[in-house]
């Protein structure tokens, strides 16, 4: 570890109401209209890894669940350059597409380290979700059996069940231990471990409020995959930018 970052004092995490995560869609939403080109080419980005997602998977449940749990563990990294407009933002400026991805340089080494460590989850998650859909009948069932209808007719409901409790366990570990980890890591310098017990302190804190937040964003996602990805475009960029909001407004 850097020893630089070994004495670096941790934010107090703050208590808040559960009608926060609304402020930061709000105020994400006027990040988003401050620099709607570069906020927007990062939509066009995560829409185009969107369809690349679909394209791999097709209507294998296993291979779809393998790819997006790939393109969700990395949003947070990929959001960088949108936390760092928000910031700008913040201070009264604008910023341009190239400029947001000068934050990537900033404390990268953290940054690597945090990416392993997802990287690590994601090859966890694609392992387990082999193994548990692969037992229905020795192939990997379609999205279509994994929809609520599919799952009242499925002949085994149990190991349906199953497959959606481990993976939610899982998704709970991993947002739990990066709600706020990304934009902490650039804008305060800590090392990736100190972000992540941060980002865990916040959620164990506030586990409403979080939960809430969470939901919010899955139904994002959702409403994006909905549109044909289009929705993507904008709602990526305003989870991103409300991103910046939470780690501010839940550390001080």
């Amino acid at each position: 570890m850097d020893n630089s970052l070994e004495h670096v004092s941790l934010p107090h995490v703050s208590h808040i109401d559960a009608s926060r995560p609304f402020v930061w869609l709000a105020k994400g939403w006027q990040d988003l209209k401050y620099n709607p080109m570069a906020s927007m080419a990062y939509g066009i980005l995560f829409a185009a890894a969107g369809l690349v997602v679909l394209m791999f998977a097709g209507d294998n449940a296993s291979l779809f669940a393998a790819a997006l749990s790939g393109f969700m563990l990395l949003g947070p990294l990929l959001a960088v350059g949108l936390y760092e407009l928000s910031r700008l933002h913040s201070n009264g400026m604008h910023g341009t597409f190239d400029e947001s991805l000068g934050a990537l340089s900033r404390n990268s080494s953290a940054l690597v380290r945090f990416g392993g460590i997802l990287a690590i989850f994601m090859v966890v998650w694609e392992r387990l979700s082999a193994a548990i859909l692969g037992s229905f009948g020795g192939h990997a069932p379609r999205i279509t059996d994994m929809t609520y209808q599919g799952f009242l007719v499925s002949d085994q409901p149990n190991l349906l069940l199953s497959y959606l409790v481990v993976g939610g366990v899982l998704a709970l570990v991993v947002f739990s231990i990066s709600a706020i980890s990304v934009p902490m890591m650039m804008d305060r310098q800590v090392s990736a471990s100190q972000a992540m017990s941060t980002s865990l302190r916040a959620v164990i804190t506030n586990p409403i409020p979080m939960l809430i937040w969470a939901g919010l964003i899955v139904a994002m996602i959702m409403v994006g995959y909905a549109t044909y990805l289009l929705g993507l475009i904008v709602t990526l960029p305003l989870v991103g930018h409300a991103s910046w909001h939470a780690y501010k407004d839940l550390t001080s």
